[in-house]
């Protein structure tokens, strides 16, 4: 679990990086759209390992229930609704969305191997 929390603040440090270049760049659209894809990215993947750490433990039904409630309706709703409003282009949150996986991915191997 402490892996996962370093990958997800290295995240967050390179899409700020990013988002910020590009706001220097004034690509404010590009910027905000990478920034968002990022945030509903980190909020998946916190989910989800929330949600089989309580699925798998068995431990209190009830939050799982509020997770999973909180996920897939929620969650997925809004990516719909910032997908469908068109405020951002869709390639800027696909890559912030790529950034966290990509990230996740090269610090899981990384780690493993030290």
């Amino acid at each position: 679990m402490e892996n996962m929390i370093r990958s997800i603040k290295l995240s967050v440090f390179l899409v700020t990086a990013a988002a910020f270049i590009l706001l220097l760049s004034h690509k404010s659209g590009w910027a905000f759209g990478l920034a968002i894809g990022a945030a509903w990215s980190i909020a998946n993947v916190v989910f989800t390992i929330n949600i089989l750490k309580i699925g798998v433990l068995k431990k209190d039904p009830a939050k799982l229930f509020a997770l999973i409630l909180l996920k897939f309706p929620v969650l997925y709703l809004t990516g719909f609704l910032i997908l469908n409003s068109r405020m951002f282009p869709v390639a800027s949150l696909l890559t912030g969305l790529m950034i966290v996986m990509a990230t996740i991915g090269v610090c899981k191997l990384w780690l493993r191997q030290a």
